[in-house]
């Protein structure tokens, strides 16, 4: 963990977005699972809310908590299962 920083608290985070993604499903990890009971598993739409951290060509990140150095609650979403997404500038 940083030292908290003196002062007016600086503004790590320029944007934020609303991400609507299809999400992969499994059962739980470490046990054996019936196959009759794989016609229930299926991707879910999932949506987060959080801090744009990082972005490239093939996914998006975003982060519920944003410090100056550190980042938590953090999730990299691939861009071919985004659904719909809004972004806005934080001031």
């Amino acid at each position: 963990m940083t030292k908290p920083t003196k002062g007016a608290p600086k503004r790590v985070a320029r944007e934020a977005a609303h991400i609507v993604w299809v999400d992969s499903a499994s059962f739980k990890e470490g046990t054996w699972t019936d196959k009759e009971d794989l016609k229930d598993l299926v991707p879910e739409e999932t949506q987060a809310i959080g801090f744009v951290v990082a972005e490239s060509d093939d996914h998006l990140t975003i982060a519920s908590h944003v410090s100056e150095h550190e980042v938590g609650g953090e999730i990299a979403i691939p861009k071919c299962a985004i659904k719909k997404s809004k972004r806005w500038k934080v001031k």
